[in-house]
């Protein structure tokens, strides 16, 4: 209970003597808490200590003690020294490898996207078709545009009619650009198709524009619809009235050897030169049939077919020889490869220093990585230029190492920058 002391009782009631000094509005002086009633307290016993003080391990340890660094062995020092370096090393090869390896994930990512967005616009809506119109007919009309891979028309599965539309499926995308220039309103079966793009296709697309952007980078034509007599030499003679050619190829036809498709593209020296060429030749009569010449869409490295990971293994493994050697040609190989060097019993940390002081007598190295596996070691020495790393592989070539024939060989760029060190 609340109360204030007096030298009466302890019961809590107030003093009539000291009502007077109490507070202005008749707070008591001190506000106390009274223990209800209830056994006396029990006094603590008290010890004295006997014996010594033992520290327990959460006794406070002065500050100094914690500073004191041990002296390392020399024998000691050495080991921890080597096993640091040869962690670090390990920790590089696999930081170097992890980094080639995202940008590899990274470059087939956008080579996919890239596919993708060239089968978006390899494809075209066709509407407004007359009942009597029936695919094949669509297929032989939109054909000298360009290979036509499908033509799927949409049905009524009640009526077995198709329901008057259409998407048709180019092999390019510069056959689908020229078709919707040249059918929209185009009369079949009495009436005018209406022929557009789809419209899945997002605007804007970031991926179509930079293949558009890229593609304008080069004065490239496209031309379908050339008489299957004509070669390219004749076809070449026709164009380079317009200014000089840079190239000029027709897309052979896969299953016919010595006959092209139909289509094929030319590439000039300047632009004006192509627009002249797409201005006076796109409608000319050449051999019974009427040219279809457009501007060409797409860089001309692009992959036109699905996706890499579609592709059947044979196809996908003779494109990816072709795109080894196209790569080999743009970018010459900068890396040196040697083999049968050491075994993975005698690696040892001073392998790295060795290799790049003598190849850096044959030009800037950037960096060396050893790659140990299971039976055998492959030392990969990048150079700053292709010259260092062909110098370097000619003079290394057959030389002995530690009693060993050493294996030397220019590694493959695209390959390397793949983080692909296996082949």
């Amino acid at each position: 209970m609340f109360g204030r002391p007096n030298s009466h009782s302890m019961s809590g009631q107030s003093s009539p003597s000291n009502s007077n000094s109490a507070w202005p509005d008749g707070r008591p002086d001190t506000i106390f808490f009274e223990s209800a009633p209830g056994p006396a307290p029990v006094s603590m016993a008290t010890y004295e200590q006997t014996g010594d003080l033992t520290e327990g391990s959460g006794h406070q340890r002065p500050l100094m003690a914690l500073c004191i660094i041990p002296e390392l062995q020399s024998r000691r020092r050495e080991d921890y020294v080597r096993r640091a370096k040869r962690f670090a090393k390990e920790q590089s090869v696999k930081f170097i490898m992890h980094q080639m390896q995202e940008k590899h994930h990274r470059a087939q990512v956008q080579q996919v996207k890239r596919a993708q967005a060239l089968l978006l616009l390899s494809r075209i809506y066709v509407g407004s078709i007359a009942a009597d119109v029936t695919e094949e007919m669509l297929t032989a009309a939109f054909q000298t545009y360009g290979t036509v891979k499908a033509c799927n028309m949409g049905f009524d599965n009640a009526t077995r009619k198709h329901k008057g539309y259409a998407f048709v499926e180019f092999e390019l995308a510069e056959a689908a650009t020229l078709a919707i220039d040249g059918m929209n309103g185009y009369t079949i079966g009495g009436r005018n198709l209406k022929v557009s793009r789809p419209s899945n296709i997002s605007n804007p697309n970031p991926v179509i524009d930079e293949l558009v952007r890229e593609g304008s980078l080069y004065s490239r034509v496209y031309v379908a619809n050339v008489h299957p007599q004509l070669t390219e030499f004749e076809l070449r003679s026709v164009f380079e009235a317009f200014g000089s050619l840079v190239s000029c190829k027709l897309e052979p036809d896969p299953t016919v050897p010595g006959v092209h498709c139909g289509f094929g593209f030319i590439e000039y020296s300047t632009p004006e030169s192509a627009i002249e060429a797409i201005s006076a030749m796109h409608g000319f009569d050449l051999g019974g049939q009427l040219l279809k010449v457009g501007r060409a869409i797409t860089p001309p490295v692009v992959p036109v077919s699905a996706p890499p990971s579609a592709l059947p293994a044979a196809a996908a493994e003779a494109r990816r020889l072709v795109m080894r050697k196209l790569m080999m040609r743009a970018a010459p190989p900068r890396v040196l490869l040697l083999r049968n060097m050491v075994t993975p019993q005698d690696l040892d940390e001073d392998l790295e220093s060795e290799v790049s002081a003598e190849c850096a007598k044959f030009g800037s190295v950037q960096r060396v990585v050893i790659l140990e596996q299971a039976d055998s070691v492959r030392v990969f020495v990048e150079f700053e230029d292709s010259a260092g790393a062909e110098a370097a592989c000619r003079a290394m070539a057959g030389r002995f190492f530690g009693g060993r024939e050493v294996r030397a060989d220019l590694y493959e760029q695209e390959l390397w920058e793949a983080g692909d060190l296996t082949q």
